[in-house]
């Protein structure tokens, strides 16, 4: 688990997933394709079972895209958007989320407390 702040707004993080996929998802992987390649072999299947051993590589490629979207997910922002994985590819971009996110922030926070809506908050405040 890596702990830190946020670069734009400073607010703290973390995030709980490795780089990698961990070992023992490969683990897993290869532990159930023997045992569906074993039960198929003793079913009688022949040697269409032993073609399932090549089913390993898309199922992996899948699990890794899986597992940095969920990385990706848990390394933006919550609170200004900043996303490390655009600003590693394209900074403008990044930058341009993160000011959207911030002035849609501030025109929520003008517009709740807006002098318009005075005789509202007071009624607010009343009850």
């Amino acid at each position: 688990m890596a702990h830190y702040l946020c670069p734009v707004c400073r607010s703290p993080r973390k995030v709980h997933l490795q780089d990698r996929l961990p070992l023992i998802t490969h683990a897993r992987i290869a532990t159930s394709l023997v045992g569906l390649i074993g039960a198929l072999l003793l079913g009688g299947a022949g040697p269409w079972a032993l073609r399932l051993a090549t089913l390993y590589l898309p199922i992996w490629a899948v699990l890794e895209f899986a597992h940095w979207a969920e990385q990706k997910a848990q390394t933006k922002c919550r609170t200004c958007d900043f996303d490390p994985f655009l600003y590693q590819k394209d900074w403008r971009a990044a930058r341009v989320a993160v000011e959207l996110r911030l002035n849609g922030i501030k025109s929520e926070m003008l517009a709740k407390n807006s002098p318009a809506r005075a005789p509202e908050i007071a009624a607010e405040a009343v009850h």
